[in-house]
């Protein structure tokens, strides 16, 4: 199941909003790539700092795969934003959308 709500390193639960679990949700097996990374933008939007481990439990996807795949080259167009800018491969490293509106990103 793509939706999992103890996704977070504290072990408590991680809500996401319902209109976020639905496009989890209607993800296929292998989405189409601008498809899964409208919901990542739209979970990085929502939430303050979001991890690659995070992102990977509720997408279903390997971290080190979402990581080079999807979150480095939205970084590198300005659509993510690191919590440690200078360290790509800090051990907390996580990501955030420095647009807010996460509802305006999905259907």
């Amino acid at each position: 199941d793509r939706v999992k709500q103890n996704a977070n390193q504290g072990g408590q639960p991680a809500i996401l909003p319902r209109q976020i679990r639905t496009a989890i949700a209607d993800l296929t097996l292998r989405p189409r790539k601008e498809q899964l990374r409208q919901v990542i933008l739209a979970v990085c939007a929502f939430r303050e700092w979001t991890t690659p481990a995070e992102l990977a439990i509720w997408l279903d996807i390997l971290p080190d795969n979402l990581t080079v795949r999807h979150l480095s080259p939205m970084t590198k167009s300005g659509l993510l934003e690191r919590r440690y800018p200078d360290t790509p491969t800090h051990s907390d490293q996580a990501y955030r959308s420095p647009d807010r509106h996460w509802q305006s990103l999905l259907p």
